[in-house]
Parts: structure tokens; sequence; C-alpha cells
């Protein structure tokens, strides 16, 4: 296009040391009248595909927006999953934690029982084992006890690293998807600048043109 103008210019140039009638005058204003019109159907396509661009750009940052914003639901879901099923765990051990100490009383409740019944049978020889089965199910009871406890802190610690870890993964995407759209938005903006700028030019080239022809005429 700025070709155009300047071929248009030098047109003028050398009709301003040739014309010497008036249809030589006439076929140059006519000539020159449609290399304006060309030069306004190239700036005006040059428009329409720029704003094109545009538009397209814009669908493509809104689908992007659209892209982050599904994936921190996903990421959001996945989460509540992994919490879901950590709690459905820490009950279940807890459901199981109880039934081995409703096993464990009524083993022992089964032992007192038993010993009472022999206790009667013979006092002396009951109350040695008596104090032999009571010691050891206290042992056992401690043990199971132990146990259960390190099993509870093991289900924490795992539920807090994987707490920890969706968090920072999801904070990495976040900041991910905050840093692309940042870069689109930026070359949009210098897009968009970069064409007003040179629209100013064509427009100021043109503007000048015409005048530079209309004072030669």
């Amino acid at each position: 296009m700025t070709r155009s103008k300047f071929a248009a210019v030098e047109q003028v140039q050398l009709l301003n040391s040739n014309l010497t009638t008036k249809a030589d005058i006439a076929r140059a204003e006519t000539e020159l009248k449609a290399d304006i019109a060309r030069t306004e159907t190239e700036l005006k396509a040059d428009i329409a595909r720029t704003e094109s661009r545009i538009e397209q750009v814009e669908t493509e940052l809104k689908a992007d927006i659209a892209r982050t914003e599904s994936r921190i639901e996903q990421v959001e879901t996945e989460l509540k999953a992994d919490i879901a099923r950590t709690e459905s765990r820490i009950e279940q051990v807890e459901a199981e934690l109880k039934a081995d100490i409703a096993r464990v009383e009524t083993e022992l409740k089964a032992d007192i029982a038993r010993v009472e019944t022999e206790l009667k049978a013979d006092i002396t020889r009951v109350e040695t084992e008596l104090k032999a089965d009571i010691a050891r199910v206290e042992t056992e009871l401690k043990s199971d006890i132990a146990r259960t406890e390190a099993r509870i802190d093991q289900v924490e610690a795992n539920l807090k690293a994987d707490i920890a870890r969706v968090e920072t993964e999801l904070k990495a995407d976040i900041a991910r998807v905050e840093a692309n759209l940042k870069a689109d938005i930026g070359r949009l903006e210098a897009d968009i600048t970069r064409f007003k700028y040179d629209l100013i030019k064509w427009i100021i080239g043109i503007v000048l043109g015409v005048a530079v022809l209309q004072t030669t005429l």
C-alpha cells in the first residue's frame, strides 16, 4: 500500500511535467482517482484483516480461560475425592479399632469368667493362673493399642502429605495459567499498538498524497 502511495505521487509529478492538454489533465485526474480508490480499498482490506485477527486472538484467549477454569474445577474435584477417600479410610480404621477393642474386651471378659469358674474349683491354682492371664492380656492390650495408635498416626501423616501435594500442584497450575494469560494479553496489546501506529502512518500518507495532488492541480 505504501508503494502505491509513492507511485501515485511520482505519477503526479510526471504528469505535471508532461501534461499539455485538457484531455491529458482529465485522464490524469481519472487515473489519480482510481489510484486513490484502490489505495482506500487496500486500506479497508488491511483494517478488516486486522479486526479479524483481533477477534481471533480474543476467541483464543477466551478458550484458554475456559480451559483453565475447567482444569481448576477438575483439580478441585480430584482434591475433594482424595479427601473423601481419606476420611472414609479413617472411618474404616476407627471401625476396625473399635472392633478390635470390643473383641479384646470380649476375650478378656471370657477369660475372667473362665478364671472365676476355675477359681471356685481350685482357688490356689486359679489365683496363679489368673495373675498370669491378666498380665498377658494387659500386655496384648497395650500392644494392640500401640499398634492402633501407630496406624492412626500413619494415616494422619499420609493425609497431610496428600493434601500438601495437591495444594502445591494446584498453586503451580494456577501460577502457570496466570503467566500464560499475562503473556497472551501482552502480545495482544503490542499487536494493537503496532496496528494503531501503522494505521496512523497510512492515513497521514494518504492525506499528504491527496494534499500534494490538490496543490499540484
